[in-house]
C-alpha cells in the first residue's frame, strides 16, 4: 500500500471529483487585511470646484438616436461548452454564407430594367432519324445488306484522256516534248513554260503488210500476241502478223511508251530481232534488251515481216 506517500484513496463520483472546494482559497481570503477609516477617508473622492457665474452655455445637438435592433436571443443550451462541431453533426460540411444585406434605395432612384429576351427555338430533330454516335461518314453494320444488294456504279476510267506528260504548247494547240523550240506540226515557235497536258500520239508503225498503227498506246506484236502483265495500269494493243514459217514468236517484240520515248523491247524472241537504222550497221538486240527508237527506224522480225516507225516525236 501506498497510503503513506499519497494518503488514503478516496472513491468518488465524476460529478463530485468536477467540483472540488480549493482550502486553500479560503486560508488566503482570510489572511487579507481589512481596510481601516484612514484608507476609506483617502479613497473618498474630493467635491468638485464650483464653475464661475455666466450665461448657461448652449447645449450641443445631438442627432436623433438610432434604434438598435435587439440581439437575437442566445438559443438555449448553449454556454462555456459545446456540445458539438458542425463537422460532427451529420449535416453539411461548410457552414452557410450570410445573407449580403439589403440595399434600399430612394423612391427617386430609378433604375433602369433590362427587357428580358424570349428564349431561342430550338429545332426539333428526329430522334428516329439521328444517331448521336453515327459521323455519317461510317458505315454501320446493318448497311451491308442493302450496300451487296445495290452496289454502287464504279466510273468507267477515260481511256481517251491518256497519260499525262509535259509539254509546250503552240498557239494552235499542238503539244510538243518540252525539249523542243518549234511546233513539230506547224513550225510556229513554242512558248518558254511548258504545262501539264494528255500525251499526244507519239507517231505511226507502219508494218510491211500494209497495215499502219497509231502510236497512242503501247504494243506487242507477234504471231499470237498475248500479254502476262501490264505496266502503268494501261492494257497494251496486240498486233498479230503472220509468219508461215514460224520464225516470228507467238510475242515477239513490244513498242512501250513511256514519257515522250518510243521504245523497242525484244520480249526473248527466238530468232531475235534486228534494229535498222539509217546511217548505222544493223545491229541485233538481245532478249529483254530496250532501245530507243526514232523517227525512220526499222525492226526486222523474220518472214519479211519487219516495222517502219514514222513521225516520231
Amino acid at each position: 500500500s501506498y497510503d503513506h506517500l499519497w494518503e488514503k484513496t478516496v472513491v468518488r463520483r465524476i460529478e463530485d471529483a468536477a467540483v472540488r472546494d480549493e482550502p486553500e482559497a479560503a486560508d488566503d481570503a482570510a489572511e487579507l487585511p481589512t481596510a481601516t477609516e484612514h484608507d476609506a477617508a483617502s479613497l473618498t473622492p474630493a467635491p468638485p470646484a464650483p464653475e464661475p457665474a455666466g450665461p448657461p452655455p448652449t447645449p450641443p445637438t445631438l442627432p436623433a438616436p438610432t434604434t438598435l435592433q435587439p440581439a437575437a436571443a442566445q438559443p438555449p443550451g448553449l454556454g462555456g461548452l459545446i456540445d458539438s462541431v458542425p463537422w460532427r453533426t451529420g449535416g453539411s460540411g461548410a457552414p452557410a454564407a450570410p445573407s449580403a444585406p439589403s440595399l434600399e434605395l430612394p423612391p427617386s432612384f430609378n433604375v433602369p430594367t433590362v427587357a428580358e429576351a424570349p428564349p431561342a427555338s430550338i429545332p426539333e430533330t428526329d430522334p428516329d432519324g439521328f444517331d448521336g454516335d453515327h459521323d455519317g461518314h461510317t458505315i454501320m453494320k446493318s448497311d451491308l445488306a442493302d450496300m451487296a444488294a445495290h452496289p454502287a456504279p464504279v466510273p468507267a476510267p477515260d481511256a481517251a484522256a491518256g497519260p499525262l506528260v509535259l509539254a509546250r504548247v503552240c498557239g494552235r494547240g499542238h503539244a510538243n516534248p518540252p525539249t523542243h523550240a518549234q511546233c513539230a506540226a506547224c513550225g510556229s515557235p513554242l512558248p518558254a513554260d511548258a504545262i501539264q497536258v494528255a500525251r499526244p500520239r507519239l507517231g505511226r508503225m507502219r508494218v510491211s503488210t500494209g497495215e499502219l498503227v497509231d502510236l497512242d498506246q503501247s504494243l506487242v506484236i507477234g504471231r499470237q500476241p498475248s500479254v502476262s502483265r501490264v505496266q502503268g495500269g494501261v492494257m497494251p494493243r496486240l498486233v498479230q502478223v503472220a509468219s508461215p514459217s514460224g520464225d516470228i514468236s507467238r510475242s515477239h517484240v513490244e513498242v512501250r511508251l513511256e514519257g515522250w520515248h518510243v521504245m523497242l523491247c525484244d520480249l526473248k524472241a527466238t530468232n531475235g530481232t534486228v534494229l535498222v537504222r539509217e546511217g548505222q550497221p544493223p545491229r541485233r538486240l538481245a532478249q529483254n534488251e530496250m532501245a530507243i527508237l526514232l523517227d525512220g527506224d526499222i525492226a526486222e522480225l523474220g518472214d519479211d515481216v519487219s516495222l517502219r516507225f514514222e513521225e516520231i516525236l
